[in-house]
């Protein structure tokens, strides 16, 4: 990507020269269209974000420095060089804050603009090799939390993974919550005959699809499809007055309750919600516990915590043990 230069002045003669002597000693950058004034210099900052800006100070209209004073407001902060025949005390102290490279006095001579535009293209170049380096870092860093994501909700719906390192995995994630649970969803209705099936399963995929998206923006991490379900790890930062189990209960039941209504445009769906804890490893077991209570819970509601309904936990499980066997499978 080549460099994209401006040049902001009022005096035509000077500009064009310019222009000229940039065109053959620079042929490699991209010289915008000028800028004859301050607020012509904003709109093409704005429209083009050039890399380089070589400004007068004195323009009509608005001077060059109120110009990069009003985009240095708006986030915007290409590197500047100032040309003037006015390098007052004033301007150089105000200059400080507007990213200016060098004060060119005029009449500028050849060997000095060039000097000074080779250092600065250096300069430029540099900066956008490390940004691409912190690029690469953080799809890199990026790509790391969406495997240990992953491998996190895979040992947690695996009853014979190991709950230390679920307990690893967790810690790596950086999260700052202290207490965590898992809510098990599946569609509200039942299927049918082979034909619903099929309707149900492209239904199931859609709903899931759009699920997966509504618990991200709440911070929730969303598991795999199996056996019609999805199991989420929902990190508790909920606080309560009373610092009480029925308390807590009670608002992570309005919280998945609000997940439910914003899926009710894409699908009816069911939630069972397991036992927060604050040991990791106690995970695999809130996950059993959300889908007992989701199975459980009267045919008529949308929702239902283990502890309002709580069912001995069964190691011969028909849902788990399919679920298992599908796990080893994939």
């Amino acid at each position: 990507m080549s460099i994209r230069l401006l040049i902001a002045d009022d005096e035509g003669i000077e500009r064009r020269a310019l222009r000229m002597q940039l065109e053959k000693a620079f042929p490699g950058i991209e010289l915008l269209r000028d800028a004859e004034n301050g607020l012509e210099l904003i709109d093409a900052v704005r429209a083009h974000r050039p890399d380089i800006v070589l400004a007068d100070i004195e323009m009509p209209g608005m001077n060059g420095l109120d110009a990069l004073e009003q985009l240095r407001q708006e986030g915007v902060m290409p590197h500047v060089v100032i040309m003037t025949a006015y390098s007052s005390e004033r301007y150089l102290r105000r200059s400080l804050s507007l990213r200016v490279f060098a004060f060119l006095e005029k009449p500028i001579r050849r060997e000095e603009v060039e000097r000074t535009l080779r250092a600065l293209i250096a300069e430029v170049e540099a900066e956008r090799g490390r940004d691409a380096e912190l690029a690469q870092m953080r799809d890199a860093i990026r790509a790391v939390r969406r495997m240990v994501r992953s491998e996190l909700m895979t040992n947690i719906e695996s009853d014979e993974a190991d709950p230390h390192q679920i307990a690893e995995l967790l810690e790596m994630l950086e999260t700052d919550a202290r207490r965590f649970l898992i809510v098990t969803f599946s569609l509200a209705d039942p299927p049918g005959d082979a034909q619903s099936i099929y309707r149900r399963r492209v239904v199931e995929l859609n709903a899931f699809e759009r699920l997966q998206a509504c618990v991200r923006e709440r911070g929730w991490l969303p598991g795999h499809i199996l056996n019609h379900r999805m199991s989420c790890l929902v990190p508790v930062r909920i606080h309560v007055e009373r610092d009480d189990d029925y308390h807590l209960r009670h608002a992570v039941c309005c919280e998945v309750d609000e997940v439910l209504t914003a899926m009710e445009g894409c699908a009816a769906l069911r939630a069972g919600i397991g036992i927060s804890t604050a040991d990791p490893r106690a995970l695999q077991r809130s996950r059993q516990q959300s889908i007992q209570a989701l199975y459980q819970q009267d045919r008529h509601a949308r929702l239902c915590h283990y502890e309002d309904q709580p069912v001995p936990l069964d190691a011969e499980n028909p849902f788990l043990s399919e679920e298992a066997a599908l796990l080893e499978y994939l």
